[in-house]
């Protein structure tokens, strides 16, 4: 009992949440407080004393929780019109950020998500933005999102949310802001939770992707 325990706890730990709170974008009022049952991935995530990331430890790959069956089964349109769902790229690593074209720190970090795509795309790296709205509540018309992707000129999948969707987001890191990154392994397992952006939030992805790309299939 008491090893199990323990288990979960180093679980709990090795899963990062880097905050950076002036580095990001407010979200849909309401958010914040959304109930801790709504997702199975709630409060699974946690930071060191100074908000860094300390997932990197020596945690068994198979205790690392799977995506909450809500986000992973949701469809999520995408520009063309047609939809995708994160369950269907099993097999995959999945780097799903939540951004808005109104939200500076996620244009900012655009440019690292196009290097990592590009880094990675041949060996099983998918970049996922999802667009999470207006910041209000309502939905980005699809001509601005295109504006902003032929802009950026960028080079990974970009699809849209929807309000129930943006609080199973929210949920897995209490943190009604954007930018959020999330990334998940081959096997659907959540394996890091980002909030906000910065040089610190960059290295962190940088370092988790790195690490879960290296890993056998």
């Amino acid at each position: 009992m008491i090893k199990s325990i323990f288990k979960h706890i180093l679980v709990f730990v090795g899963l990062a949440l880097a905050i950076s709170s002036l580095n990001g974008c407010s979200g849909p009022s309401g958010v914040n407080n959304a109930n801790s049952n709504a997702n199975a991935n709630a409060n699974i995530v946690s930071s060191d004393d100074n908000g860094n990331s300390n997932a990197y430890s020596s945690i068994a790959t198979a205790d690392y929780p799977p995506l909450a069956s809500g986000l992973a089964s949701a469809e999520l349109p995408l520009l063309d019109g047609t939809t995708t769902k994160l369950s269907e790229k099993k097999g995959k690593v999945l780097l799903v950020n939540i951004w808005g074209t109104w939200c500076g720190p996620c244009r900012a970090e655009m440019p690292m998500f196009m290097e990592l795509q590009d880094r990675y795309r041949d060996k099983g790296l998918e970049v996922i933005g999802v667009n999470i709205g207006d910041g209000s509540g309502g939905s980005e018309s699809t001509a601005d999102i295109k504006r902003l992707v032929d802009e950026k000129k960028l080079n990974y999948t970009v699809t849209a949310s929807t309000p129930a969707l943006n609080k199973d987001f929210y949920n897995i890191s209490h943190q009604g802001v954007v930018p959020q990154t999330i990334i998940v392994d081959r096997e659907g397992r959540l394996r890091n939770a980002f909030v906000g952006g910065g040089p610190s939030i960059s290295d962190g992805i940088r370092t988790s992707i790195d690490k879960v790309m290296s890993e056998q299939n």
